[in-house]
């Protein structure tokens, strides 16, 4: 199962790279003043367009991928659009929960930023939080309004992502904010599904703890016990009553 899996996400997982990697490489870059910030915008203080897919991004696009809170704070004062999407459909917002700019993300917030924007792959900022193990920006987003339960164009959750990466404090909060444990994605596999297959124990333990079923098949006909290994099925028996 990991296999057609992997071979799944591999598109997203690389786009996602691609983003990470260019936004590394122009933030690098981005060590200037607030007039410097001024300069980079368009007549409009909209989009720089260079030809390149980059330069569809906004100079606020770029402050937020380098942690630059002043000059974030400077666009957004000088009444920038926040929620501009970049060729990838990737808002300010995606960028700084992606990149763990967490004092970005509530400037962000404040000016408007919406939440549930997706990107390309279907993704919200939530996404990207629970699958960096991002707490304090999942928990930002969520408080203010972030639905738990979006889906991607995988069909997979925020708790998905977090399971695969057994990030249990993000578990932790995405169950406290009401999210289902027992969604399927566009391969049947629940997020409990996904913790087995990692062998992620105290993930799979907590998605038992709170409703997680272990007698959903997905599209392979196999349930999340039949793809633990180890002493993980014996274990998810036990704390479901021993009456599988």
């Amino acid at each position: 199962m990991r296999k057609q899996r992997m071979l799944i996400h591999q598109a997203g997982v690389q786009s996602e790279r691609e983003q990470g990697r260019s936004m590394r490489l122009e933030g690098a870059k981005m060590s200037m003043p607030q007039e410097g910030a001024r300069k980079l915008m368009h007549p409009a203080g909209t989009r720089r367009k260079q030809g390149t897919k980059q330069d569809q991004r906004t100079a606020l696009h770029w402050a937020c991928s380098a942690g630059h809170v002043k000059i974030v704070e400077f666009l957004l004062d000088l009444g920038v659009e926040v929620n501009l999407q970049d060729d990838a459909s990737w808002t300010p917002l995606h960028i700084a929960a992606s990149a763990g700019r967490e004092e970005i993300v509530k400037s962000l917030i404040n000016k408007g930023a919406q939440l549930n924007s997706v990107n390309q792959n279907g993704c919200t900022p939530l996404h990207y939080a629970a699958s960096k193990d991002r707490y304090e920006i999942a928990l930002l987003l969520l408080e203010s309004g972030a639905n738990p339960n979006v889906t991607d164009k995988l069909e997979s959750t925020p708790l998905h992502r977090a399971s695969t990466k057994g990030n249990c404090r993000l578990i932790q909060l995405l169950l406290k904010q009401n999210a289902s444990t027992n969604i399927q994605d566009s391969e049947g596999n629940t997020a409990l599904h996904l913790a087995c297959d990692e062998e992620r124990v105290e993930a799979a333990k907590l998605l038992v703890e709170n409703g997680a079923s272990i007698y959903i098949e997905n599209k392979e006909e196999k349930t999340p016990l039949q793809i633990s290994k180890g002493g993980l099925a014996t274990l998810l028996r036990r704390i479901v009553g021993g009456n599988v």
